[in-house]
C-alpha cells in the first residue's frame, strides 16, 4: 500500500472512531451544486437591491486558489457590513424565490445562529446538537455581518469576549444537545449537563439576548476607525482586520459565478491561513458529514 493511501485510511478510521462520518464523492457533489444554486440566488437579490457581499473565509480561499469550491469542502460563506447585512435580511424576505427560506435572529425565535442562513426546501443537512430544534434544516450558506472596530486591540478584545459569552448563553438557550452523540459514561453526564445549562437559559427571553449581542456587535458602528471584524467568528485576532485589506473589494471567480472577494485577499487569506497556496496533508482534505442529510 502507498504511504498516501495508508495516511488516508488511518485518517477514516480517527474519524470513525470519534463518532464522525465522510462524504461520498456523489454526496459532496451534490451539496455543492445545491449551495451554489443557493449563492446564485444571493448574488441575484444583491444586484437587484445594490446590496454588496464578499467572499470569506473557506470560499474566499477557493475562489482565489481553486477559483471555486475547495475540493474536499462543504460551505460557502460570504460577508456584507451591517448596512447591507440588514438591508439584505429586509429585501430577501420579499425577494426570495419559492424553494428558499432565510433564517436569521430576526425570524421566528427558533434559529440557534447570531448570524444568517440561506436554506433550500425539501432538502435536509441536520447537525445532531440540532435534531430536536425545531426550524427549517435544509442546506444552506452562511451570510456573516461585519461590523466597525476599535483601532485600540484590548478595547476589541473585550467586545470580542462579551460578544463571545452573550452568543454562547444564546447557543445553549436555543440547542439542547451536545455537537455529537455521547458514546460512554463521561459523555452522557456532559449530555445530562448540557440539558440542565440549556433548561436555565431558557428563562432568558430570546429578544434580550439577541439585542444584547447585536448592541455589542454595532458599538462603534458610527466611528471612524481602521478595523473591522465579524464577531462571529471564534478566533479572536483572525476576526480582527484591516479595512484596508477587504476594501475596495476586487472581483473573483467561484465556479461559473463572478464574486466579490477581499481588495488585498493575499494580506487577507495570509492572516486566516498563512501560506494559503500550501494544500493541507491529504489524511485532512475531508469534509464532515452532518448527522442527517437528504439532498
Amino acid at each position: 500500500m502507498c504511504l498516501t493511501r495508508a495516511c488516508t485510511d488511518r485518517a477514516v478510521e480517527r474519524i470513525k472512531m470519534n463518532g464522525l462520518t465522510i462524504y461520498n464523492e456523489n454526496e459532496l457533489k451534490r451539496i455543492k451544486e445545491l449551495e451554489l444554486r443557493i449563492l446564485k440566488v444571493v448574488a441575484d437579490i444583491c444586484q437587484r437591491t445594490g446590496v454588496e457581499y464578499f467572499a470569506v473565509g473557506g470560499t474566499a480561499l477557493g475562489a482565489v486558489r481553486h477559483h471555486g469550491f475547495i475540493p474536499w469542502d462543504d460551505d460557502i460563506d460570504i460577508g456584507m457590513t451591517r448596512e447591507n447585512y440588514r438591508k439584505f435580511i429586509r429585501e430577501a424576505q420579499g425577494r426570495l424565490p419559492c424553494g428558499y427560506h432565510i433564517q436569521s435572529p430576526y425570524h421566528g425565535r427558533s434559529c440557534p445562529y447570531p448570524y444568517t442562513k440561506i436554506r433550500m426546501d425539501d432538502t435536509v443537512f441536520m447537525e445532531y446538537c440540532n435534531r430536536n430544534v425545531k426550524m427549517h434544516q435544509g442546506v444552506y450558506i452562511d451570510i456573516f455581518p461585519f461590523d466597525t472596530m476599535p483601532d485600540d486591540r484590548k478595547t476589541y478584545k473585550r467586545l470580542f469576549r462579551m460578544f463571545q459569552f452573550l452568543t454562547l448563553l444564546f447557543v445553549y438557550r436555543q440547542t439542547p444537545d451536545l455537537t455529537k452523540k455521547p458514546e460512554n459514561f463521561r459523555g452522557g453526564g456532559k449530555f445530562i449537563l448540557r440539558r440542565i445549562i440549556h433548561y436555565a437559559c431558557r428563562i432568558i427571553p430570546y429578544d434580550l439576548l439577541v439585542k444584547a449581542f447585536d448592541g455589542v456587535a454595532e458599538k462603534y458602528n458610527d466611528h471612524e476607525t481602521g478595523r473591522i471584524a465579524c464577531l462571529c467568528y471564534p478566533v479572536c485576532q483572525k476576526a480582527y482586520l484591516s479595512k484596508k485589506h477587504l476594501f475596495p473589494l476586487a472581483d473573483g471567480q467561484f465556479e461559473d459565478l463572478k464574486i466579490k472577494i477581499p481588495g488585498h485577499y493575499d494580506a487577507y487569506l495570509k492572516k486566516y491561513y498563512g501560506n494559503y497556496m500550501e494544500y493541507p496533508p491529504e489524511e485532512e482534505r475531508f469534509g464532515h458529514k452532518p448527522y442527517k442529510i437528504r439532498l
